[in-house]
């Protein structure tokens, strides 16, 4: 499966979620397809992904279907990630066409030319990797890793992996490879097989020493330590963020070091260790202050204070200081707007059990419905899972009219089909 496959398997994915969402309205084809203008035929073919309709259709079928412009946002995502695979590909064909006429010019020096097939596969350039990687990181931001994982994971084994031993590509490549294991880890975790997530995290690891690329070996530290914690092996995050800052001394990035930092504080929290937990959040603060002065740096995850508020917050529940942590919840939920959809509703979750904790049961279950409105466009294992707790931790009240709405509401959420990560064969 090459880049453009992959995508395809985004696009298919979309016609499905435009097909659950039909369901869930009570409507068949025939009857959406007088809504919107369109031919049945038209409808059926897209929600089989065999045919890629127009931006007005995606339009039509989100407000039809009161999507909220879920499906519109994830149409725009998928055609992104196209633009940039042309655009890159564009580019490696000048960077190519370059080079053959620096060997035509001066063939006694250049020497022999890399050529263009190497054991049958053409050159991938790092680039490439690159483009497609963050195009799958802004679709996961907007819609969960669920309906993307698959897609990831099959460019991962059929265009990536044969070229890092068949290519001449170079650590360049391989930093490339390892950022997108890396995206498949986060996707993998985010669909409820932290299994699989822990061994691309490793993976990546692996690639990123090869690639002798410190900031990136860094970031996946980072990515094991959050895992560990949501595995509660909390010593095992410590140790893991501490590794991520060592990897760091010859290569400074505040924004990374204050991730590292926050990550550390919230390992220690939960081994009880309160006074170390404060003293690793301030050096996160005081690192976060700084970041502006970081050069950019390409393989490094974006850390801002929404992502510092987020980490603080569940500090603060930890060691019971629950006014804390709702200040610092409600500043995440004002940060993560637009294509930060399950970031807010991450945030809408941590700040709906610290008023469960505050006894403020109206308003828990207020933000429990509004997490289940987005529910369905978000392939995310882990926002279900919460929103189950939620539910679990308000059903004893289940009497207040609030608490029964939101309940039946998540009764409706939860039935609908998860979506899990497929075998490439």
């Amino acid at each position: 499966m090459g880049e453009r496959d992959a995508v395809m398997s985004a696009r298919r994915a979309l016609g499905r979620l435009l097909s659950e969402q039909r369901r869930a309205a009570g409507l068949t084809q025939h009857d959406l397809a007088r809504l919107v203008a369109y031919s049945r035929t038209t409808l059926a073919n897209v929600e089989t992904g065999r045919q890629n309709a127009a931006r007005d259709f995606w339009a039509r079928v989100d407000e039809a279907l009161g999507a909220a412009g879920a499906l519109l946002a994830e149409y725009d995502v998928i055609e992104a990630a196209m633009e940039a695979i042309r655009v890159e590909r564009v580019r490696a064909a000048r960077r190519q066409r370059l080079r053959k006429m620096e060997d035509a010019r001066l063939p006694f020096l250049a020497g022999s030319p890399v050529p263009a097939q190497t054991g049958g596969f053409e050159q991938l350039d790092p680039g490439t990797v690159r483009a497609v990687s963050e195009a799958f990181q802004a679709a996961d931001r907007r819609v969960g890793g669920g309906r993307l994982y698959s897609a990831v994971l099959a460019y991962l084994r059929a265009e990536v992996a044969p070229r890092l031993v068949l290519s001449s590509g170079g650590p360049t490549l391989f930093a490339a490879a390892a950022s997108l294991t890396e995206v498949a880890a986060w996707m993998a975790h985010d669909s409820g097989a932290d299994g699989l997530a822990r061994q691309h995290f490793g993976q990546a690891y692996r690639l990123a020493i090869t690639a002798e690329e410190p900031a990136l070996l860094a970031n996946i530290c980072a990515g094991m330590s959050h895992l560990a914690g949501q595995l509660d092996e909390p010593r095992d995050a410590v140790r893991l963020a501490q590794v991520g800052l060592e990897k760091l001394l010859r290569w400074s990035n505040f924004g990374l070091t204050a991730r590292l930092h926050a990550l550390r504080a919230r390992g220690l929290a939960a081994v009880g260790d309160v006074s170390g937990g404060g003293a690793a959040l301030r050096e996160a603060e005081i690192a976060l202050a700084r970041s502006g002065d970081d050069a950019p740096g390409e393989w490094i995850s974006p850390f801002d204070q929404g992502s510092l508020s987020a980490e603080a917050s569940a500090i603060l529940r930890q060691i019971g200081d629950l006014p804390g942590a709702e200040e610092h919840a409600r500043q995440v939920l004002s940060l993560r707007v637009g294509d930060r959809v399950r970031s807010r509703a991450f945030g809408q979750l941590s700040l709906a059990e610290i008023y469960i904790a505050q006894r403020r049961i109206d308003e828990a279950a207020a933000l429990g419905s509004a997490v289940c409105g987005v529910a369905p466009t978000l392939a995310s294992a882990r926002v279900l899972s919460q929103l189950k707790s939620l539910g679990a931790q308000l059903r004893p009240h289940e009497s207040v009219g609030v608490v029964d709405d939101f309940l039946r509401t998540l009764t409706a959420a939860g039935s609908a089909s998860p979506v899990r990560p497929e075998w490439p064969v």
